[in-house]
């Protein structure tokens, strides 16, 4: 048992308390202690997470009884097993297919982020963590989620010396003890930035070849917080992590772009439409509705439209037209509007094709015709 802890013999051992051999914040250990005491001091294949003397991460399966003498707890009698490579692969799978779920399960990035911590904080301590973002053309680094018990989030500044952007640098992992710090200050390669802490471990978010930020967990007080086990752990999730980040910052994005569309349709005046593959109108802005002397958009939609005319040989024509050249541009055709009135305008069509260079879709404006003075 005492191997198991990273100790020589069991002498070392000896006179150790529970409070010394497991880290009571840790997620695994807390849930092990409550089930021991709410089951009268007995368990059965009760996991346990502990750093040993080495620095090493070790999980072990726990059969404990508690000895009480005078209604207190005296002594515990019990058997472990080490459990550590089959619980880190387990943690691993798990981690990553339930990260792979968050971009569609979470509707903004602050949900993202956050659920991020909330997963790390399952299998390691993470109380003080953060996620920071590099804008490769801005030259900026930033911040978008930070929860910290003393330091508190730069503003977007630009790149500097301190522990993560060595990391961005490098675009490898870094597990910094107060000797690797030193290290790294006298090498000239970090500055100190921000409230000094007794162990940091960074891990960078990359996609394809770009790394575009880091996620970083930090202890102010306990110098084995964290193992090499868990750095690697970080190293192999963090790829599901970015491509998590990258796909909603670029969802978000799109939505954006989007919606800025939108927006810019709905308030021009001149008028836009969606068809079908035959002509007929199946969504159009304020503009094209208000041209056709419509009340509502539903009423056009409703309506039928025929956006090519009623001339069955223009129409014919007019498809062939668009569908070999794909654009067609200064059409003169008739509309009609919701009370029978014939109102000529020109007309610019797009053709969406699909792969077999079959017409699906028809995008276009419409605009009165102005009469000759």
């Amino acid at each position: 048992m005492a191997r198991m802890y990273g100790f020589e013999n069991s002498e070392q051992i000896l006179g150790a308390k529970v409070k010394d051999l497991l880290d009571p914040a840790d997620p695994v250990n807390v849930g092990y202690l409550r089930s021991f005491i709410r089951s009268n001091y007995r368990v059965v294949n009760a996991e346990t997470h502990v750093i040993d003397k080495n620095g090493k991460s070790k999980y072990f399966l726990n059969n404990m009884i508690g000895v009480i003498e005078g209604e207190k707890l005296v002594r515990v009698w019990g058997t472990q097993r080490d459990i550590t490579v089959e619980k880190q692969a387990e943690l691993i799978k798990d981690m990553v297919y339930r990260i792979a779920q968050l971009q569609d399960t979470k509707e903004t990035l602050d949900d993202l982020y956050s659920e991020v911590h909330r997963l790390i904080k399952e299998v390691m301590p993470a109380k003080n963590f953060y996620i920071a973002l590099y804008d490769k053309e801005k030259n900026l680094l930033s911040f978008p989620y930070f929860v910290d018990e003393v330091d508190k989030p730069d503003p977007p500044r630009k790149l500097g010396r301190g522990l993560t952007e060595y990391v961005l640098r490098t675009g490898k992992s870094l597990l910094c003890t107060p000797a690797v710090d030193e290290e790294l200050i006298n090498r000239g390669e970090i500055e100190l930035v921000g409230a000094p802490s007794k162990i940091w471990l960074g891990v960078p978010l990359i996609v394809g070849d770009q790394v575009i930020g880091i996620l970083a967990v930090q202890d102010y007080f306990e110098v084995n917080r964290f193992s090499t086990e868990q750095q690697r752990m970080l190293e192999f999730v963090s790829i599901q992590i970015a491509k998590a980040i990258d796909r909603k910052r670029n969802s978000t994005e799109f939505n954006r772009s989007e919606q800025r569309y939108k927006e810019f349709v709905e308030a021009n005046p001149i008028g836009h439409f969606i068809a079908s593959a035959d002509g007929i109108v199946i969504d159009c802005n304020p503009a094209l509705m208000h041209l056709l002397d419509f009340t509502t958009i539903d009423e056009v939609i409703s309506a039928h439209i025929n956006i090519m005319g009623s001339t069955k040989g223009v129409k014919d024509s007019f498809m062939k037209r668009l569908q070999k050249s794909k654009d067609v541009k200064d059409f003169e055709v008739k509309l009609k509007s919701v009370s029978g009135k014939t109102i000529p305008v020109i007309a610019n069509y797009n053709a969406t094709l699909d792969d077999n260079g079959v017409l699906v879709r028809i995008k276009g404006t419409i605009m009165p015709k102005r009469s000759k003075k």
